[in-house]
């Protein structure tokens, strides 16, 4: 028997379960709806709006799923008012669908995806949409955070569907991946090297008096040359007014500076679960989907009843691990429950503060046991702990010199979420496309009849017929039917098999130049804060450059 043998063995008898209903991959598609929205209220099919189409709100080339199953609800009540996180990915299909995903953040800090909307486009009219589906599931969600890229559909809808939040920030990532593409404005590759770092400097200042007396040097900076001008004006456009939402002075301890959770998880869907291939039919995708949601429920059970390590956690043992390579005598008290701690890299100091002495009050997860502490107690001016929300080295450092005669305690488990998740475990199985056949095939004929109900040419009809005859012929072998075609004019025009269209877009490629070192940084600074944006005459660049 040879490999060939056993494909076509596993497909004749369904053994290998990948979510196809049928050949078509719409019509597949089509099927695996009708089939969840017989669950009633437990169906995870939130909005359905298939290409080819009419519907209310989008054109009928458009197409749009929105999936939310009962688990990722009670998450988004829980953990929705906190942060949410929003992007979208390509390659999951063949037609240029994308996958927008919804995430929240647990109190282990792991990213968990609420809700997901595949559609052929991600404009504000199609995230009402996805928003308002959320909104009917779970209500109104007032969050802290919400954290997307620089496309402006993403918080429009957001804000006209939900309540503004808190602090809306840009990725990190997708902000610098904006300045890069449009250093081409620039000319000459050094201006090129010397503007990129000193924007990078810029975003990473902490204090937001400086960062405002750099900003307003470098503007003027850039306007000033006529090789840098047209840069400037697109940065006073598109961004010096916005410094609230890439700023890093501006998420402080929020415990979020680029859309890693929702990157986490592109990797993880795409990697882990279809295999670093690209996915051409959708309902492979849903299939997918619906095997993550599942794992999720018994990732967090895990979580809560096991209490394993989490990423966060075992960062937080790294930097205790690294604090004891930090020498006592770079720690100066300066006040009461106040420290300089002079870094190991750059020389500079950063500051530990004790904000409270008391323990945790809301029995968080995120703490250190060898220190006795947990995230909320200590404060540093570090990017690790100061946008990362980390206990950094410094902190474990500082914390190591004052005793402490008791531990905060973990979060008690709640045995009645404990209940809903191993609920939601056993109503999984079925968001999961089935294995009946008898199912699949009533619904199967069901679309049948309802295509057979438009303007069907006669040699369609016959051989639909003659396929049915044969199929009856099954069950009585003498069975006679009269062929008895529909009486319709021979030059009607097929009516074309339901297909999906795709959208694809042509990527745009972006420059390379590298972030600035700490040395840099400082001198950047000096420039422009000190200087009042007189560049320094430095060769510690990419290429040397004077000034200009």
């Amino acid at each position: 028997m040879k490999r060939k043998d056993l494909h076509n063995i596993s497909k004749e008898f369904n053994l290998q379960n990948d979510g196809k209903l049928h050949d078509n991959d719409a019509i597949s598609v089509s099927l695996w709806v009708s089939q969840m929205k017989e669950l009633a209220a437990d169906s995870p099919v939130a909005y359905f709006k298939q290409q080819g189409l009419a519907d209310r709100y989008l054109a009928d080339d458009d197409f749009m799923l929105v999936i939310i199953t009962k688990f990722q609800q009670k998450i988004l009540k829980k953990f929705g008012s906190d942060k949410i996180c929003i992007d979208s990915t390509h390659g999951t299909n063949a037609y240029d669908f994308q996958l927008t995903t919804v995430l929240v953040v647990d109190e282990f800090c792991t990213g968990i995806p609420a809700a997901f909307c595949l559609s052929s486009k991600i404009d504000e009219d199609a995230m009402k949409i996805f928003f308002n589906c959320m909104k009917e599931k779970v209500g109104l969600i007032s969050t802290t955070v919400f954290m997307s890229d620089d496309a402006p559909s993403y918080y429009n809808a957001w804000q006209k569907i939900m309540t503004a939040a808190k602090h809306h920030l840009l990725c990190n990532w997708h902000v610098d991946n904006s300045w890069r593409r449009n250093l081409t404005k620039i000319k000459g590759i050094e201006k090129r090297s010397y503007v990129y770092k000193t924007l990078r400097t810029l975003m990473q200042e902490p204090n937001e008096m400086e960062f405002k007396t750099m900003q307003d040097n470098f503007l003027n900076f850039l306007k000033e040359d006529a090789d840098t001008k047209e840069f400037g004006e697109y940065f006073e456009c598109y961004y010096a007014s916005r410094f609230d939402k890439w700023a890093f002075f501006c998420r402080q301890r929020l415990g979020i500076n680029t859309n890693m959770y929702s990157e986490s998880f592109h990797k993880t869907l795409k990697y882990n679960y279809l295999n670093g291939k690209k996915t051409k039919r959708v309902d492979k995708l849903i299939h997918v989907l619906m095997k993550i949601c599942r794992d999720n429920i018994f990732e967090r059970l895990h979580r809560l009843v096991k209490k394993a390590p989490t990423g966060r956690i075992k960062r937080i043992w790294d930097s205790h691990k690294r604090s004891r390579d930090i020498n006592k005598e770079n720690l100066i008290n300066i006040g009461e429950n106040t420290w300089h701690v002079k870094s190991q890299e750059s020389g500079q100091y950063y500051i530990v503060s004790e904000v409270t002495s008391e323990l945790c009050k809301n029995q968080c997860q995120l703490i250190c046991s060898e220190c006795k502490i947990c995230v909320h107690q200590f404060t540093c001016t570090c990017v690790d702990n100061f946008i990362r929300f980390n206990i950094c080295k410094h902190i474990h450092a500082c914390a190591q010199l004052a005793s402490r005669s008791d531990s905060p305690k973990l979060a008690e488990t709640d045995n009645g979420e404990i209940m809903d998740l191993v609920a939601c475990a056993s109503s999984s199985k079925n968001y999961q496309t089935p294995i009946n056949r008898k199912a699949v095939l009533k619904r199967k004929l069901h679309l049948l009849l309802d295509k057979l109900e438009g303007d069907v040419d006669d040699s369609i009809v016959e051989r639909i017929e003659n396929n049915i005859n044969t199929s009856l012929k099954l069950f009585d072998d003498n069975s006679n039917f009269s062929d008895k075609n529909p009486k319709e004019p021979g030059n009607k025009n097929i009516v074309p098999q339901i297909r999906f269209q795709s959208r694809k877009k042509k990527r745009i490629a972006t420059n390379k130049i590298s972030k600035p070192t700490p040395e840099e940084v400082s001198l950047i600074k000096s420039s422009f804060v000190t200087n009042g944006g007189v560049p320094h005459v430095h060769t510690g660049f990419d290429h040397t450059y004077a000034e200009i």
